[in-house]
Formats: C-alpha cells, structure tokens, sequence
C-alpha cells in the first residue's frame, strides 16, 4: 500500500469512526481462550465475549482520532 503518513491517519481514522460490530474484528477461525473452563464454553460465546470484553472498541476509536487530531496540530 503506497500512502502517505497523513494519509493513513487520515484513513484510520474514518474507519474507526465506522459503526462495524466488534465480532467482525475476530478471524472465523479464531477462538480466544483465556481461562482454564473457556475450553467447555460455545465458541462462539468465546468470541463474543472476547470482542466485546477485551477488544475496547471505544478506546480504539479514541486513539485513532487522537492520532489524527495530533498529526494535524504538529503539521499546523
């Protein structure tokens, strides 16, 4: 991908500002286990609770605007 700094920001921060499901951030085949009963849980309750528990969406979206807003104040 051939990009310029500013543009990557620029892009990170309109993906994050996105509406998208945290679900859709974890592989299909991806099955995060963390605690020793997580192997007697459904899969996908697994996944769920990863993308939803771990996965802080709210604080990417944060930092990716952040990145943004400071990327313009050092060019300014």
């Amino acid at each position: 991908m051939d990009t310029s700094e500013d543009e990557f920001y620029q892009i990170m921060a309109e993906e994050a500002a996105k509406n998208f499901d945290p679900l859709d951030l974890v592989f299909d085949d991806e099955v995060p286990v963390f605690d020793k009963y997580d192997r007697y849980l459904p899969d996908s309750l697994i996944k769920k609770g990863f993308a939803q528990g771990v996965l802080d969406i709210p604080e990417m979206k944060k930092r990716c605007r952040g990145w943004l807003s400071s990327t313009i104040k050092f060019k300014s």
